[in-house]
This record gives C-alpha cells, sequence and structure tokens, in this order.
C-alpha cells in the first residue's frame, strides 16, 4: 500500500485492523499527534492529517473554506477505509472530521467506529456571523486577538519575520474556513460520538460538549479531562491516550462478540 496523497502525515500500515484519523486544531500541524501515536495501542494505526501552509507544507497555499477541505479529505483517506476507522479533531478539527464522518456515511455508506470530538462546540450552535469575523483583521489586530485564543496551542515559535507572516497566513485561513462554516442539518450519525472537554476550558462549555449527542443516533459519551485548558490534548496526553485506547478496544472486542452471536444464531 503506498501513500500518494499529501494530507495523510504517516504512511498507513498494510497489517492495519483499525485506522485513526487525527485532525488538528487550527494553526496546528500534524506533528500535533506524535505523543498520541506512540503512546495509542499498537493495534490502532494512527494517522495525523496534515493540512496545507503549515511544517512539511509550509510553502503551499491553506484551504479557506470547508467544501474543498471535506472533498480533499475524500480523496485522501477513501483508498484507507478497507478496516474499521475512527476519526478525531481537535476544536475546529473536530467540525471538519465532523463533515468528513457524513460524507462517508451519505455518499459511501461507511460509518465510523465511532467520532471522537474535543474542545469544540456541537456543530448546530456554531453561528456564522460576518461582523464578528476574526480572519479579516488586519495582520496586528489579528495576532493580538489570537494570542490569548492560542494560549497552550503547539504552534511554532520563530524570530524570523518572514515565518510569522506565513504562520499568521495560514492561521487566518484556518479560522476562514471555521468562521465561514454554515450547518446544514441532515440525517444524523449513526456511529457513537465520544465528547471531550477540559474541566478549565474557558471557550467551550460542558453544556456546547454535550449537545453533540443530538448529532447521533448511537451511544453519546461525555468525558471530562480534570484541569484541562482548551488545549488539553497537549498536555494531558495519557489521560486522553488511556480513555481512547480502552474506547476503541472493548469496541472492537464488543463487535466481535455481536459477530459471533449472529453467526451463531443463523447456524
Amino acid at each position: 500500500m503506498s501513500m500518494d496523497h499529501k494530507l495523510l502525515f504517516e504512511q498507513p500500515s498494510n497489517s492495519a485492523r483499525l485506522r485513526l484519523f487525527f485532525f488538528p486544531y487550527g494553526g496546528g500541524g500534524a506533528s500535533i499527534g506524535a505523543p498520541y501515536r506512540k503512546l495509542l495501542s499498537k493495534k490502532i494505526d494512527f494517522i495525523s492529517i496534515q493540512f496545507p501552509g503549515r511544517e512539511n507544507r509550509i510553502k503551499e497555499f491553506p484551504f479557506v473554506r470547508m467544501t474543498p477541505v471535506i472533498e480533499e479529505l475524500l480523496l485522501a483517506v477513501s483508498p484507507y477505509l478497507d478496516v474499521p476507522f475512527v476519526l478525531w479533531g481537535h476544536c475546529s478539527g473536530a467540525i471538519i472530521a465532523f463533515e468528513l464522518a457524513r460524507k462517508l456515511q451519505e455518499q459511501f455508506k461507511l460509518g465510523s467506529e465511532a467520532l471522537i470530538v474535543s474542545a469544540c462546540s456541537a456543530p448546530q450552535l456554531i453561528h456564522s456571523d460576518p461582523s464578528l469575523y476574526l480572519h479579516r483583521l488586519p495582520d496586528k489586530q489579528f495576532l493580538l486577538k489570537i494570542q490569548e485564543i492560542m494560549k497552550g496551542a503547539s504552534v511554532s515559535d520563530s524570530s524570523n519575520e518572514q515565518i510569522i507572516q506565513i504562520l499568521t497566513s495560514t492561521i487566518k485561513a484556518d479560522f476562514a474556513v471555521y468562521e465561514t462554516y454554515i450547518y446544514q442539518p441532515y440525517k444524523l450519525l449513526s456511529c457513537p460520538i465520544i465528547a471531550f472537554g477540559g474541566s478549565k476550558d474557558k471557550r467551550v462549555s460542558e453544556k456546547e460538549l454535550k449537545a453533540w449527542q443530538d448529532q447521533t443516533t448511537g451511544r453519546f459519551i461525555f468525558k471530562t479531562i480534570n484541569n484541562g485548558n482548551h488545549f488539553f490534548i497537549n498536555s494531558q496526553i495519557s489521560e486522553v491516550v488511556e480513555y481512547i485506547n480502552s474506547f476503541i478496544l472493548s469496541h472492537q472486542q464488543d463487535n466481535n462478540n455481536n459477530h459471533i452471536e449472529d453467526f451463531s444464531s443463523q447456524r
């Protein structure tokens, strides 16, 4: 199996039994997922999504709207959905993961084993308001606005003005994808949704996270990360890893048991 799409940061494993696709937060790169790849069960093939405009793709133009993001993702991940898969997005990455899950269920009749969302309000609560768009601000004003928002995020630091300018353009583009996103009601997902929230997150409330339960006909689980801020995936790695490992492996075992029971009932 060859990797021929730049959105996939890691080479998918030929022997994978389950794949987990990770979608970073706005301004972040695929390297954010490196600790998770190391600590998650070896039974989980962890693949970070690397959007253009950052890290090894820093010279490429970033996306600025949701539709082309999903279109490119469909091309990138579809060859690797030959095994069960999980989608996980943090902050704005959660909305991308959600929209991809809807497209896969709608167009390809492929349901994710689970959708994991962290530090993100449910999509039906997001309202696009051009008067509040941060991505339209001049660079200096924009940087001042996001300094507090991005506190705790893993974004490259540099004193090089050219690098700062490129990174600013990338973060602005990521904000544009999220700020111009318009939720469209559609058929509910059938997969479980797991919502992670930091107990000290000042940007996303427990109520906004629990509203994700309205997006699935399946199981909904809410998990609080104690002492976690908005970017707890960078600081409380072990707690998040422990829960994801536990859920995915137990979920797979349940599915295997159900398959055995179904087969036995047909004999």
